[in-house]
């Protein structure tokens, strides 16, 4: 599935920190949908660093015993918002040898010029994910704890991002700023990805 990502996230000093953000959410909003689960992304590449270069990157992801191929392109990002095009691929396999050669034959197959893939980094992520609706607009909330694993370290990370699903586009990002406003945080510059990107 092809989708485009438009998203705000903030990075937080701690976790102390989502508890401020979902109350902000959740001012004169609906909520439903809220669910725990924990999340394995590793991301690959190939020995040209051909994904790098090109401001791309893919990943596969283990959730809930099951997995996923999805390819980033490269996005923009534009007073805090983070856009970008992604496909997103189920992997039927249940064991992780078969998931990951089914992976490499994905990846393979839809990304002209790649050649054999190695892994660059894993991010090991406990998530509360739910959904927010408004009369204007819908989106989806994430609070991310992560761990993010290159061979130089180990990097703890708290990352909270809301993602515009549908509706009116303009109010979303006018909600987004009264979000930063109210808990004095502005958007982050760099996701989890560029930060592990930047401590290989």
């Amino acid at each position: 599935m092809k989708r485009l990502e438009q998203e705000y996230k903030w990075q937080v000093p701690s976790k102390a920190f989502f508890k401020t953000f979902r109350k902000a959410f959740c001012q004169n909003t609906e909520v439903s949908n809220i669910v725990r689960y924990s999340i394995t992304d590793k991301y690959f590449d190939d020995n040209s660093c051909f994904l790098s270069r090109t401001q791309s990157a893919l990943r596969l992801r283990k959730s809930n015993k099951q997995y996923e191929f999805t390819l980033k392109t490269k996005g923009k990002s534009k007073e805090g918002l983070a856009s970008r095009s992604e496909l997103t691929l189920k992997i039927a396999a249940k064991t992780a040898q078969s998931a990951l050669k089914e992976f490499k034959n994905l990846a393979l197959k839809n990304i002209k010029g790649l050649k054999d893939l190695h892994l660059l980094f894993t991010i090991k992520n406990k998530r509360q994910a739910l959904d927010i609706k408004t009369q204007a607009f819908s989106a989806q909330a994430v609070f991310d704890d992560c761990n993010i694993c290159t061979p130089k370290k180990t990097i703890k990370l708290y990352e909270i991002e809301l993602e515009f699903a549908d509706g009116n586009f303009a109010e979303f990002k006018k909600f987004c700023k009264q979000v930063s406003a109210e808990t004095k945080i502005s958007p982050c510059a760099i996701s989890k990805v560029a930060t592990a990107v930047a401590n290989l």
